[in-house]
């Protein structure tokens, strides 16, 4: 595991969402993930560590994690991603639930529609695409030397909703058992809420995955 990865973790928004820095290392090029909101916090944390934002990947739609993706890409030049399926939720008010959180979200950006199995190479970092619907339709993991960015797909003890448009439970279900088979125990998930846990403290202490 290579345990040199630059990875900051910025809790953004009223949702306290965990917006993440990832980069090789100080002074080079970067990835934000999920970059919800607070874009002055995460510019703080990429200019303190002298970095330049090349990718801003969005885990899913939900207005929580796409809030600052234009202020981000207009100061940095940074292209957003998205999985394809999403890609029309972050133009949408209502999908994307930035109607019911915040009535002036407005996004005019081009956006990089990835899908399944694609890598972003980010600075010598080869992210890896895995698609993993079920809270959205279009939502996608990220797999980097041991560690696996989740989005809403799982937390520390819980799953994310489903509850919500493009939701289906049976699909968060059957992407929570691709990554938990697919991955080793020591994986580290890094979910969009809460705190960091592993693939296999999941396995132990999660309800819906001990089932």
């Amino acid at each position: 595991m290579h345990d040199d990865i630059l990875i900051e973790t910025i809790s953004v928004g009223p949702l306290e969402t965990n917006c993440y820095v990832v980069a090789a290392g100080a002074g080079t090029s970067a990835a934000v993930i999920d970059p919800g909101d607070d874009v002055d916090k995460i510019l703080k944390v990429v200019n303190g560590n002298g970095l330049k934002v090349t990718h801003i990947i969005n885990t899913h739609g939900h207005y929580d994690h796409i809030g600052a993706d234009s202020a981000l890409a207009a100061t940095t030049g940074a292209k957003i991603y998205i999985h394809s399926l999403d890609a029309s939720m972050i133009k949408d008010p209502q999908s994307n639930l930035s109607l019911f959180l915040n009535s002036d979200y407005e996004m005019n950006d081009e956006v990089v529609k990835i899908s399944d199995g694609e890598e972003l190479v980010v600075g010598g970092l080869k992210l890896k695409i895995i698609h993993t619907p079920g809270h959205t339709p279009g939502g996608i993991s990220l797999f980097l030397h041991g560690r696996l960015f989740v989005g809403d797909l799982i937390f520390s003890g819980s799953v994310g909703r489903t509850d919500l448009e493009g939701g289906d439970f049976s699909a968060l279900m059957s992407s929570i058992s691709k990554i938990i088979l697919e991955y080793p125990d020591d994986t580290i998930i890094y979910p969009g809420h809460g705190p960091a846990t592993t693939i296999g403290a999941e396995k132990q202490n999660n309800p819906y995955i001990k089932q």
